[in-house]
């Protein structure tokens, strides 16, 4: 597999309907897996062990706030986990990571710039890849 430049990437975020739509404006998007881990040792040892615990992932997107996107705000106000769809590259859509999250969302406005939009993310469940 070649490289991807991140320009094609895309995602979709279930609003307040049971379908996910395109978030049209977003800029980036980022995702973390992470893993706990418990330390095993005993007395006498000389390295650490670890057990491996349970899994989690996060993520976050970023972009430009349209007042006619509503999908963002919908997804927060929602009282269940809502559908995300992560496309590294748009122009191969049967490759992405997908799961149940919940939502977190910031608005930025400043004079001198555009209006942004942060949304956090904390997947709940498994991250599943296609």
């Amino acid at each position: 597999m070649a490289t991807i430049h991140g320009r094609g990437g895309m995602l979709y975020m279930q609003g307040s309907g049971s379908n996910a739509t395109k978030l049209g404006e977003a800029r980036s998007w980022s995702l973390k897996i992470d893993r706990d881990f418990s330390e095993d040792n005993a007395l006498g040892d000389t390295w650490k062990t670890q057990l491996l615990g349970l899994m989690s992932w996060s993520g976050a997107v970023e972009g430009n706030f349209d007042g006619a996107e509503t999908s963002p705000f919908d997804a927060v106000m929602a009282t269940s986990t809502r559908k995300i769809y992560l496309y590294p590259d748009s122009t191969t859509p049967t490759r992405y990571y997908y799961g149940a999250v919940w939502p977190k969302l910031s608005v930025d406005v400043k004079m001198s710039d555009t209006i942004r939009f942060s949304l956090d993310f904390t997947g709940d469940g498994a991250l599943a890849q296609n």
